[in-house]
């Protein structure tokens, strides 16, 4: 199963306030800690304003993990085109 994990800035925060702000900042922070952490991120996307990583695995324990820190599984997202081309 491949992964992504997709984090576009300028429509994910918000500024209502300047405590909303730190808190949402703070929350942030700990995924990208985490994130920071897995070994064998593949970068997608190299746009500025868009940020894109894929990990591809089959372990059960992994992909729950990831789900729970915002990843999504590509097939979900883009359907069967975007799969390898090996079938």
């Amino acid at each position: 199963m491949i992964l992504e994990y997709s984090f576009t800035p300028k429509y994910q925060i918000s500024t209502d306030t300047p405590e909303d702000f730190c808190n949402l900042l703070k929350e942030y922070a700990k995924d990208f800690e985490a994130i920071s952490k897995i070994k064998n991120l593949e970068k997608v996307c190299d746009d500025p304003s868009n940020h894109c990583w894929h990990l591809e695995t089959n372990d059960p324990d992994e992909i729950e993990r990831l789900i729970q820190l915002g990843f999504q599984d590509v097939e979900e997202i883009y359907g069967d085109d975007n799969q390898n081309e090996e079938d």
